[in-house]
Parts: C-alpha cells; structure tokens; sequence
C-alpha cells in the first residue's frame, strides 16, 4: 500500500515511466475538501524528496483560494524551476509575481480561445516575465467531446509560432487524462456491445493524447498507466 503522495510520485516515475509529476491540488478547493495552504506545502515537499523529474504545480482553479495557496506552494518549491499555473486573465498578477520570484515557469491558460491565449502571454510578459519560460494550455477537449475543436486551435497555434508570432511560440500542455476521464464513454462500466470498460478508459485517454500530439502539443497530462504506455509507443514509433 502507498502511503504518501511521495510514494505515488515515486511509483509514477520508477514503474510507470513519467517524464514529469504533475501535483494537482484539487484537496484545496472550497467547494470540494477545502485543505488549508500547509497541506499543500507539505504534499508538495514530500514529492520534490521523492523523484528528480521536473515538477507541475497546479492550482484548484479557485482564483481566491489559489491566490492564497499557491505562493506558499511556490515558495516551498523555490530554485527548482516547476512549471507553476494556471495563470488567467483573472489571476495573472499574483502568480507572475510569485513565479518571477521563485523562478518558476508559468502555465497560461486560455478558454480554447487563440486570441485569450495570445492576451494571456502578453499580460504576462508586460510584468517582465521572459516567454521562454512560459507554457500555454488551452482547455483541453476529450475523444467525443470536443477533440476536433481542441485539435484546431492547437495546429493554429503551431502555425501562427511558425509563422513568427512570438506570443505563440511557446511549448503547449493539454490535460488529456482529466478530460478523458470525464467521458462516460471512457468509465461507465455496464455498456453492452462497447467493450470492456477496462480497456475501453486507457484507450480513450490514449486515442486523446495521441490526436493532441499530432496538432503540435508538447506536454500531455495523462492520467492511466497503460494509456502512458501506449503513447510513450507512439511517441517512439514516429519520432
């Protein structure tokens, strides 16, 4: 049995194969468990002993309880270079500051929206933020709900960086395994004639980031371990 988010960490990179740990704090949201700012902070230190991959540090989505949050979580991760966000045309102020800070990396993150994502990126960089350490993320759309959307804005962003627009330059992420695992058709067990659910949810979080990383994404948050494996096959096929 695993007893700590160290131990999962560990576990994710040592059996399973992650590049990187993504630390999503959903515990602190209001509406949910509502963990308080040392909870965090302790989760947080726990996993940068753990593992030596590169770190995503990433809010509840609460703008008032993020900005609470996550400047302790940044400062108990200073000097390490995490990837921190996600940072709004709501919120970006407070997470600039504190990545700027801690030397940090932000995440910016737009609505499916190739216009917000730009604006994003440029409210940031105006606070003195360098865009070579910034990573967008558009809100990511599932096999089923709303793939071909999210593929189009993600290839109209490749385009417009090849094209030399500097405010789309920058490496993107997609939070594939969430999303994925949203879908019914991913986890609902009793469906006659769609197979079975346990390879059925892998196969759509599969299928999901595959799509994606053809568009031109760079980071893929996945979430099952045999969906990571069949990606990671992929990625070693074509690349």
């Amino acid at each position: 049995m695993l007893d700590s988010p160290g131990d999962w960490a560990k576990k994710c990179v040592e059996q399973f194969g992650a590049d990187l740990i993504c630390l999503k704090f959903d515990g602190i949201h209001p509406d949910k468990v509502d963990k308080d700012a040392a909870h965090a902070v302790k989760v947080t230190q726990e996993v940068l002993k753990a593992v030596g991959v590169p770190l995503i540090l990433w809010g509840c989505g609460n703008d008032e309880k993020d900005n609470q949050v996550m400047p302790r979580v940044s400062g108990a991760a200073k000097g390490e270079k995490c990837l921190i966000g996600t940072v709004t045309e709501n919120n970006y102020k407070s997470l600039t500051a504190i990545a700027l800070a801690d030397g940090h990396y932000l995440i910016t993150e737009a609505p499916i929206d190739i216009n917000i994502a730009k604006q994003v990126n440029i409210l940031a960089s105006d606070m003195g933020f360098p865009l070579e350490r910034i990573v967008t993320f558009q809100s990511t759309g599932a096999l089923g709900y709303g793939i071909e959307y999210a593929y189009s804005i993600q290839e109209r962003q490749r385009l417009a960086a090849l094209t030399g627009d500097k405010m789309m330059a920058m490496p993107a992420i997609c939070d594939v395994g969430s999303e994925s695992w949203r879908a019914k058709e991913a986890r609902l067990a009793n469906a006659p004639g769609w197979g079975d659910a346990s390879d059925r949810g892998p196969m759509w979080e599969a299928t999901t980031a595959v799509c994606l990383l053809q568009a031109g994404v760079d980071i893929i948050r996945m979430r099952h371990p045999r969906a990571v494996t069949a990606v990671k096959n992929f990625i070693n096929q074509v690349w």
